[in-house]
């Protein structure tokens, strides 16, 4: 008799033969399985990422937002960003830092997150003329970027990020 347990999309058998289009031997069961599970666990990191605020710097602005360099800001993602520009010694900044982050998670993965600390980034600060922090700046996936200057409890961002966002 041929016993087949699922796990985690996995047939798992009990028998001589396996399972269909499944491995018949120990080592290739625990292969797949480690594959399977290190893919899960990709898919579970992805999904926390989307709705974490994700700390960068200048060069990974460029990779993964604009080349902020240029004088025509021209958006890389399909979907909206919003950039924490901010510094570990600034009070507001560190207040704002919670807020964000369940902002982030209240827009579960349909507005991607990231966050600059100015003083290790102090080109791209410059380039958009941040003059006080925190400085959130709005990148919608079409138009012209926008910013929110100083701290905002979570309910006043998700407003304003509804009204310029969507």
């Amino acid at each position: 008799m041929l016993c087949c347990v699922l796990t985690t999309g996995i047939c798992v058998a009990f028998a001589a033969g396996g399972c269909k289009n499944q491995p018949n031997t120990t080592e290739q069961t625990a292969t797949l399985t480690t594959q399977t599970t290190r893919a899960n666990v990709d898919s579970a990191e992805q999904t926390v990422a989307d709705v974490e605020v994700t700390v960068i710097n200048q060069a990974q602005f460029a990779e993964l937002i604009a080349d902020w360099k240029q004088t025509t800001f021209n958006q890389h993602n399909n979907i909206p960003v919003v950039v924490d520009f901010n510094a570990t010694w600034c009070g507001p900044c560190r207040k704002l830092a919670p807020e964000l982050k369940a902002v982030a998670e209240h827009y579960g993965g349909k507005v991607k997150f990231y966050s600059i600390d100015t003083d290790k980034n102090p080109d791209i600060a410059r380039a958009f003329g941040i003059r006080s922090i925190p400085f959130l700046l709005i990148v919608p996936t079409s138009g012209t970027p926008t910013s929110i200057t100083g701290y905002h409890p979570r309910a006043d961002l998700i407003n304003a990020l509804d009204s310029i966002l969507f």
